[in-house]
């Protein structure tokens, strides 16, 4: 099953969630599997997770997710950063 799901915002057009956004942060495809894999990040609890291809389906046929637009650069980083120790408190 290959999908064309790029990163991004998603919003959810149906659903319990409608109206509800998602940001596929990075798409990445396992060579020994062939399968994809997304990694979704919430900012404002700093929570990621990793889904498969086939829960992303499931999620677009029961919310509609619909592509809205890039993610800014400045939530990329705060990802890419998020395990960093410069983020730790007291530290100068």
């Amino acid at each position: 099953m290959k999908t064309e799901i790029k990163p991004g915002i998603y919003q959810a057009t149906k659903g319990e969630f409608s109206g509800a956004a998602l940001m596929v942060i990075a798409v990445t495809d396992s060579e020994q599997t062939g399968n994809l894999y997304l990694s979704i990040y919430n900012p404002e609890n700093k929570e990621s997770h990793e889904l498969t291809q086939f829960d992303w389906q499931e999620m677009t046929d029961a919310d509609g997710l619909e592509w809205v637009s890039e993610i800014p650069v400045e939530i990329q980083d705060e990802y890419l950063n998020k395990d960093s120790v410069a983020h730790l408190k007291g530290l100068e």
